[in-house]
């Protein structure tokens, strides 16, 4: 889900890659908030209502876990996996 809301944020609001995994690892991560006002926090991250978000994950093809060691359903992770070239320093050495 992670990897899905960092492409809809791509998608969406033509974010690059490095901006989208950046706000979603970093600043998503980095906010202040309780478990009474996450989705508040989380529309002002991503301009979107988390509602919003879990309507899009339809769009993606969801696919039994192959992980043993977890037992639900996830994301194929096909069309949400970040570009080969993308540097995890890129992502967290950029400021906000």
């Amino acid at each position: 889900m992670t990897l899905a809301l960092a492409k809809e944020l791509q998608l969406r609001q033509g974010m690059s890659e490095t901006e989208e995994l950046r706000l979603v690892l970093v600043d998503f991560q980095d906010a202040e908030f309780g478990e009474d006002d996450w989705e508040n926090v989380f529309a002002e991250t991503f301009r979107m209502q988390p509602e919003e978000f879990y309507a899009t994950l339809n769009e993606y093809t969801i696919t039994a876990s192959p992980e043993p060691w977890y037992e639900g359903d996830v994301v194929g992770a096909g069309p949400v996996m970040p570009s080969e070239d993308i540097r995890l320093e890129d992502i967290f050495s950029q400021t906000s």
